[in-house]
């Protein structure tokens, strides 16, 4: 008999999206045709993996009171196992209905609270990143030695064997993860910088196609405010199928990027340079500054780069880091003094022999950037 097991998700950003097909891709590989996988998502992570044959039956699924109806009880009471990415609402409504489930966090490192969820939880898989190992001495010392909670690798799921003899195409990727998110959404910095780097690129002769790369509903919206410049270029909007991705990815000449989790270990795998762009949300500008700690020099675009702007801590609370960001987005909208500085860092990033890889700082944990086998460790546990 198949086992059945369901995954499910926070709607937003790539991530989320690309933990859930690693584990997937795990558990086929471990039951091949003998496990059935469900898929409860919605937003941009119901997006990214529907581009996928890796689920056998897909719910659109939306995470708010009362969301455990009687249809969703029943499949959720009959699985074998439930693995929920990052979705501490989710577990909490699980848990009221009687039935338990494992929890992939990947962002214990940001939390200034950790939820009080992760006790109900059967396991609980914290991803390494700076801080996480002290956090989890603290966490099992509040909960009396508790051993559900369990310290897992990157997630990353890309294999560079397959890639590493295409060539180089001459393509940049643009790359945007976060831009909705609870807490606010950043439309008009993402189209300010989409704008600015098109017109940028449009002006240089070595690039011959540019792939902007985002959720589909959010980019429609975006491109709406876009002039397209003329171009012998192609141009290409919208989210792929992973497969695709990585195959553009391996294929690139840089990739112009947002702060994310999965996109930073996929380029740092295919040994591919990074840009990192303005970060749009709390948990891109956290990692603006710990990867400085991983990488050696990692390339960015800060908003103190920017005259008559300035620097959010790395310790601002959550809610007022947000509204910062907010305010400076609007304002970057309308200052075309700033935008053209952004065009000129991105044009001196991209002429300059600046591109370059990252590189792990030897000052840093090996393991943030070689041991990526997160998925593969929560499978082990979960099935013993």
């Amino acid at each position: 008999m198949k086992k059945k097991i369901v995954l499910q998700g926070i709607p937003f950003c790539f991530g989320p999206a690309a933990h859930m097909i690693a584990i997937g891709n795990e558990l086929r590989k471990k039951y091949t045709n003998k496990v059935e996988l469900i898929l409860l998502a919605d937003g941009t992570v119901f997006e990214l993996i529907t581009k996928t044959n890796l689920f056998d039956k897909v719910y659109r699924f939306k995470t708010k009171k009362s969301c455990i109806n009687q249809k969703i009880f029943d499949l959720l009471s009959s699985a074998n196992k439930i693995i929920s990415v990052g979705d501490f609402e989710f577990v909490r409504y699980v848990v009221e209905s009687g039935l338990t489930l494992s929890l992939v966090d990947p962002l214990l490192w940001m939390w200034k609270e950790v939820p009080e969820e992760i006790k109900n939880c059967d396991l609980y898989f914290a991803v390494d990143f700076p801080g996480v190992r002290k956090r989890i001495m603290s966490l099992k010392t509040k909960y009396d030695g508790n051993t559900n909670i369990k310290l897992v690798d990157q997630i990353c799921s890309i294999d560079e064997k397959q890639y590493d003899q295409l060539e180089n195409d001459q393509s940049i990727i643009v790359h945007f993860g976060g831009i909705s998110n609870p807490l606010g959404t950043n439309i008009e910095l993402v189209t300010a910088m989409i704008q600015d780097i098109l017109d940028v690129l449009e002006q240089m002769d070595n690039i011959n196609s540019i792939k902007v790369r985002g959720g589909d509903k959010i980019l429609r919206k975006i491109l709406r405010n876009i002039k397209i410049p003329p171009s012998k270029k192609s141009i290409e909007f919208g989210s792929v199928n992973q497969n695709v991705f990585f195959n553009e990815l391996s294929k690139c000449k840089a990739i112009l990027s947002v702060p994310g989790m999965s996109i930073v270990y996929e380029s740092f795998t295919l040994n591919k340079p990074i840009l990192f762009l303005l970060p749009l949300n709390y948990s891109q500008l956290r990692q603006m500054y710990l990867y400085k700690i991983i990488f050696k020099q990692p390339s960015s675009i800060q908003w103190e780069d920017l005259n008559n702007y300035y620097s959010i801590g790395n310790n601002e609370e959550e809610k007022k880091a947000i509204n910062e960001l907010i305010k400076m987005s609007k304002k970057y909208f309308k200052d075309y003094e700033a935008r053209n500085d952004f065009k000129i860092l991105i044009k001196n990033y991209l002429v300059d022999n600046k591109i370059t890889a990252l590189l792990k700082n030897k000052n840093s944990d090996v393991s943030y950037t070689t041991h990526l086998n997160g998925a593969q460790q929560i499978i082990e546990h979960m099935f013993k």
